[in-house]
């Protein structure tokens, strides 16, 4: 009887400490960051505060570098999940295709396919000042040049290279990117994508909606 006591009060003391070790995992781990909180509780400073969406550089969107790469992929930097799907693709030289990409944590406004989803022909640039603007990717990544001595530059480890058209009194008239897989796009004023060549010269033209589009084949002007 006495061995039988003993070791049911080992048990109820060896429950005792899980329990106790449990309820201190559980208070520090309610008081880390967590990638499940509701964001609309936040911040109210209870300890579990949640990052800020969007807080990345939007060049850290789209397919992650293999140093930073684990999973479906998922950027292990960034906690971003990234997806690829291939809709469509022919045969020709230069193949004409059609592929989505989904962001788990995306820096881009949705284009009309979903949150968190861009696709092939998704490129545009946005002015966010008179001296800077934003680049966007198909793949969901952005990048910010700047305006300075009257080249647009980016950071160090951003391939691509823009330039402007301007008119006679120096207002914006186009824009061109040289991407770093050497294609050549071309955009207009207002950042919309108008032609992507290869650099054997073979171009995809793009033509946009306008009012006067039946609302059969585009609802609003600009698709």
């Amino acid at each position: 009887m006495l061995h039988a006591l003993s070791v049911l009060s080992l048990l109820s003391l060896q429950a005792a400490a899980v329990a106790a070790l449990d309820l201190s995992t559980a208070k520090l781990a309610f008081s880390a960051p967590s990638p499940y909180c509701d964001y609309t509780d936040e911040p109210d400073g209870d300890g579990d505060e949640c990052p800020t969406p969007n807080q990345d550089p939007p060049k850290n969107s789209g397919n992650p570098p293999l140093c930073t790469s684990a999973g479906d992929p998922v950027n292990v930097g960034t906690g971003n999940l990234f997806e690829t799907q291939a809709d469509y693709t022919d045969r020709s030289v230069d193949p004409l295709n059609f592929t989505r990409y989904y962001n788990g944590r995306p820096t881009l406004n949705p284009v009309g396919i979903g949150v968190g989803w861009t696709d092939s022909y998704s490129a545009q640039i946005q002015t966010l000042t008179s001296t800077s603007v934003q680049v966007d990717r198909p793949d969901g990544r952005g990048y910010i040049f700047n305006l300075s001595n009257g080249s647009w530059t980016s950071d160090p480890d951003v391939n691509e290279h823009l330039s402007s058209q301007t008119s006679a009194t120096g207002a914006i008239t186009g824009w061109t990117l040289r991407t770093a897989n050497d294609r050549t796009e071309t955009y207009n004023a207002a950042g919309q994508l108008l032609t992507i060549a290869d650099r054997a010269g073979l171009t995809q033209t793009l033509s946009y909606s306008t009012a006067s589009t039946p609302s059969s084949v585009a609802p609003t002007p600009g698709f």
